[in-house]
């Protein structure tokens, strides 16, 4: 079942404030002007500090865990007129969200973060039980919130900067984890969620049809400046491996190639190892102590050709 919806939950903890507020008031001995500010701060919006209620500026955001494309980008204005020092923090920003985002969660870290900027900003977020979270210079100067693990339901969320002007910035919501030069919303990266283009295979160590060859065609449409590596690939891997690891070592390469080729493999922890000319002018990793797991592998060239390759999954060193 899906956990509560934020709205609804931060309905009740408005709620149960509201009734406190009221018990404080006729129980008291003296004027009640005090619970009465307490009620007001908690249930109207003055203006005088960002106000979760309100419709977000730039729209709702609807995710489930393993969403594509990921990251997903929201361009906003940031900044506003109200001053982040009523809730303790540094910067300005809007009565209203910038972004909802109605979030499903499950398995994966979600991550939360201004992707491009035009000006230092700041970074708040009021999460489905109705906490703040406020980041600054997190990724650089960019700021950035880690939930982990995430709740399901309404996350609210400003971008602010740290005078009254309004800037340009980008929201980027992701269960990839930030990197701290090279995520940015110009085109597509590598998605390892995608089916990969040449199929899959399950092999454990040991394996005896080894070395294991595929054939594909490599290349794509993809920079791989977008990960800061170099080379062009699909967005979706080429081939991807399910390996049950026992000790030795794994070689991930290419054996033949019409053209100078790049090799890209997200390991089963998440983790981008990337070569270029191991063995000549063909790539090739060497993976140690290898996790059990699944190994999306991409093959690319230097330009947006593509050419013909031989991708190998071997026990032996090329």
């Amino acid at each position: 079942m899906r956990q509560m919806g934020g709205t609804m939950k931060k309905v009740m903890i408005a709620g149960a404030t509201l009734l406190m507020a009221f018990f404080v008031s006729s129980c008291a001995t003296g004027p009640s002007y005090a619970s009465n500010a307490a009620l007001n701060a908690t249930t109207t919006s003055t203006g005088d500090i960002p106000n979760w209620r309100l419709e977000p500026y730039f729209g709702t955001v609807n995710l489930s865990a393993g969403f594509s494309p990921d990251p997903n980008f929201t361009d906003v204005l940031a900044g506003g007129s109200v001053n982040l020092a009523s809730l303790g923090y540094a910067g300005f920003v809007g009565d209203a969200p910038d972004v909802d985002l109605n979030y499903d969660a499950g398995e994966y870290v979600l991550f939360i973060y201004v992707a491009e900027e035009s000006e230092d900003t700041v970074l708040l977020v009021n999460d489905p039980e109705g906490n703040w979270h406020y980041a600054d210079d997190t990724i650089g100067t960019r700021p950035g919130i880690r939930f982990d693990p995430p709740l399901s339901g309404l996350y609210d969320i400003w971008i602010g900067t740290y005078g009254s002007e309004m800037v340009d910035a980008t929201l980027a919501i992701s269960e990839i984890p930030w990197d701290d030069a090279v995520i940015t919303s110009d085109g597509t990266m590598p998605n390892w969620r995608l089916e990969p283009g040449f199929g899959s295979v399950e092999l454990q160590a040991g394996f005896k049809n080894d070395p294991y060859v595929v054939p594909l065609i490599a290349g794509g449409p993809v920079d791989l400046n977008s990960i800061g590596y170099y080379g062009m690939v699909a967005e979706a891997p080429d081939f991807d491996v399910y390996y049950e690891a026992s000790g030795a070592t794994l070689y991930i390469y290419v054996s033949y190639a019409e053209g100078d080729t790049v090799l890209l493999v997200n390991d089963p922890d998440g983790n981008w190892l990337f070569n270029d000319d191991a063995s000549g002018l063909n790539p090739g990793i060497a993976i140690n102590n290898p996790a059990s797991g699944l190994y999306d592998i991409w093959v690319g060239t230097f330009e947006d050709d593509l050419v013909d390759a031989n991708l190998v999954i071997s026990e032996f060193s090329w």
